[in-house]
């Protein structure tokens, strides 16, 4: 039998019950996508003020090229990119995990963060969505994200589902 989270890397379950050590975040490598605006543009300014190195994949150029420059005005000896990131298109997630790896300090990436949605939640269940390419999306973000954080992912919706339940 072997043993997954060696495989792959993949790091122990997250008990959501408690708090984080922001301290971990100092020097890892974090890409997320959909961080240009909203919760992502939130989570990018809170882990760069734990000292973290942080690739912005979006579709908001001016907003995640604005954020970018902001971060680097703030925190010197930290790196910082945007990268325009459509998540539906298979090819844009590779080039912003070749990018991440390529531009990162570490040469690897710790942290991937899937927060990019290309559809609201109700457009995605509805009769006459076009089931292929709302299967295609998500097999897009989930084999990218797996194989660009070596088993690292936070799954949001799964946190705050397991928060709300409480």
């Amino acid at each position: 039998m072997h043993d997954v989270q060696s495989i792959i890397s993949q790091s122990p379950p997250v008990d959501v019950t408690k708090p984080y050590d922001a301290d971990n975040l100092k020097g890892k490598v974090i890409v997320i996508t959909g961080g240009a605006n909203g919760l992502g543009a939130h989570m990018v300014r809170k882990w760069a003020s734990h000292g973290a190195h942080i690739f912005i994949g979006d579709i908001d150029d001016a907003a995640g090229e604005a954020l970018v420059a902001q971060l680097r005005a703030e925190h010197e000896g930290q790196t910082f990119h945007y990268l325009r990131c459509n998540v539906v298109e298979w090819e844009d997630q590779v080039g912003l995990f070749d990018a991440a790896v390529r531009l990162s300090p570490t040469g690897a990436m710790d942290i991937v963060v899937p927060n990019a949605g290309g559809r609201a939640v109700w457009e995605c269940y509805t009769y006459d969505y076009d089931q292929v390419e709302s299967f295609r999306w998500r097999y897009i973000q989930i084999l990218n994200a797996i194989e660009a954080s070596r088993g690292y992912l936070a799954w949001l919706k799964d946190i705050i589902g397991i928060y709300w339940r409480k």
